[in-house]
């Protein structure tokens, strides 16, 4: 089924588009210890001009903050640390 848009008066037509191809089952769950390698890589990536996390930070950040330490796993097997 096609989708209508009016904008100052001019009809534009959209078509749908199936986008299921790109969803992912997303996990959200608590840090563990066995993450702790991932994270640092992933640090290192995003955050080329500053040191990384080093795994002493990330195990006491765990233990200070047990319940809102996060991340996220997709069905592809991505890691996002998340702080909640």
């Amino acid at each position: 089924m096609d989708s209508h848009t009016h904008i100052q008066g001019v009809i534009y037509t959209m078509k749908e588009i199936d986008v299921s191809k790109f969803e992912k089952k997303i996990i959200l769950r608590n840090i563990e210890e066995k993450d702790f390698n991932d994270i640092i890589k992933l640090s290192e990536l995003c955050f080329q001009n500053m040191e990384p996390w080093r795994y002493e930070e990330l195990k006491s950040h765990i233990s200070v903050f047990p319940k809102v330490s996060s991340v996220w796993n997709t069905t592809d097997k991505s890691l996002v640390p998340v702080q909640v």
